[in-house]
């Protein structure tokens, strides 16, 4: 059947200009939803990246939208699962290598990265400028910034007139009951990357000691820090040992706690630092867009709204966290000298298993 142009003309004729411009539009808009439509559907290339995180969703997804705003770029997240914490996701990469399908990898911590570059998941990536407080990992196959701090959290009505610990070897002082202290198994998230720091600091058999004299003394290890701070908050434990995300947030509630950097004094080793570290996966499907999402999330930007969420507390030795968990401005960082490879970190881990019955 053919085109009656005749009559068409008659239909323009009787629709008058208000007619005639409505249709139009009504074309146009028709026009545009097929165009999104393809957009969504694949027809029309759009720019994106897949970043495997460990860093908790309700933290890393504000800031991966802020991402896709500043630079188009759509940011596809893979999650780990809570139980096998940053492990989860590195085992994958390691069983993706030879096919990877990830860009890049956020880590919440930075031990793990240390196996993914022996296994040559990590690309060499080093950014033209370094933001502050940013540091580059051997042989820049990936970049540590900000991150959380391992605090003491202290009840303080349990606490009362007595001084509260100073440092982590005050976890052997005798004058606390072993069942007023909390900790959580050093075997698996930040506690496990402060036993293999304390491996570093003081060596393998004094740390496997030093772990062996708290489970002789009845000290309560649980099952993460959000446990540990529940002790303290319900007053069941004097003190713990956590992660600032845990302690401030009770501060911030309004709990009966406070927090506390160790290690402080001229003699102290300091605090240890858990840094956010991110990599570039070698052989990346999308390795422009992942080195661009690498340079925001070190930046000041990323960084800024990252501590406004609760998730950073420090950059470089700025503490950056809530002034309303009172803790000091200035810090004094556990310094590593990174001298345990990833065999010796393994028979820690396994010796820790051994020594901590649970």
């Amino acid at each position: 059947m053919g085109w009656d142009f005749e009559r068409l003309d008659e239909v323009f004729a009787m629709l008058g200009q208000t007619g005639r411009h409505l249709l139009l539009h009504g074309l146009l808009g028709l026009l545009l939803s097929l165009f999104l439509a393809a957009c969504d559907s694949g027809d029309v290339a759009v720019e994106e990246v897949t970043i495997y995180t460990s860093v908790d969703q309700h933290f890393s997804e504000p800031l991966f939208r802020r991402f896709e705003q500043v630079s188009g770029v759509r940011v596809r997240p893979v999650y780990d699962i809570e139980a096998a914490k940053t492990t989860g996701l590195v085992n994958r990469l390691i069983g993706e290598s030879k096919r990877p399908l990830a860009d890049v990898l956020w880590n919440g911590e930075v031990s793990q990265m240390r196996r993914l570059a022996e296994h040559g998941v990590l690309a060499i990536y080093r950014p033209k400028r370094l933001p502050e407080g940013v540091a580059l990992g051997p042989k820049g196959r990936w970049l540590e910034f900000g991150g959380r701090v391992r605090v003491f959290i202290i009840n303080r009505q349990r606490l009362g007139s007595r001084p509260p610990p100073t440092s982590i070897v005050d976890l052997l002082d005798p004058r606390w009951q072993g069942g007023d202290i909390a900790i959580a198994y050093p075997l698996f998230g930040t506690t496990a990357t402060h036993a293999v720091a304390l491996a570093e600091v003081w060596g393998v058999a004094p740390t496997l000691d030093f772990f062996s004299q708290l489970e002789r003394r009845g000290i309560r290890f649980v099952d993460g820090n959000s446990v540990v701070r529940d002790l303290v908050v319900s007053a069941r434990a004097v003190f713990g040992l956590t992660d600032t995300d845990d302690a401030c947030g009770a501060v911030a509630r309004g709990e009966p706690v406070f927090a506390t950097f160790p290690d402080q004094g001229a003699e102290g080793m300091g605090a240890l630092v858990i840094p956010n570290s991110v990599g570039l996966i070698e052989g990346a499907p999308h390795e422009e867009a992942a080195k661009r999402f690498i340079d925001f999330v070190i930046g000041e930007e990323a960084t800024a709204l990252l501590a406004q969420s609760g998730w950073l507390y420090v950059s470089g030795r700025q503490v950056v966290a809530d002034p309303d968990c009172r803790l000091p401005a200035r810090l004094k960082r556990m310094s590593l000298p990174s001298g345990l490879d990833a065999e010796a970190l393994d028979r820690l881990r396994r010796d820790l298993r051994d020594v901590i019955v649970r």
